[in-house]
């Protein structure tokens, strides 16, 4: 997600007041303020996809090997159920 005006505002008040609040020039520190923010959005993206593609991943393994999330839940209800009413009980 880009950075938001308040975002960029915030830093490049920040960086002008690291500068010393030098007078006139502040689309200096607005600029390094945006390229700022871009880039650890960016980062953040990234992770986010990597994350995904590594539990995506997970999933298609699980399911190759025949143990989806659902399928090895319903299986364990299924188990419980059959003990169950092995032992008298029912559910």
């Amino acid at each position: 997600m880009a950075p938001t005006y308040e975002e960029i505002a915030q830093l490049a008040y920040q960086l002008w007041e690291e500068r010393g609040r030098p007078n006139g020039s502040p689309e200096i520190d607005w600029e390094r303020a945006e390229a700022a923010l871009q880039i650890e959005s960016t980062q953040l993206t990234q992770t986010r996809i990597e994350r995904d593609e590594s539990l995506a991943e997970k999933r298609l393994s699980e399911e190759d090997a025949g143990a989806s999330p659902t399928a090895v839940a319903s299986g364990k209800r299924r188990a419980a159920k059959n003990s169950a009413s092995k032992n008298g009980r029912t559910q």
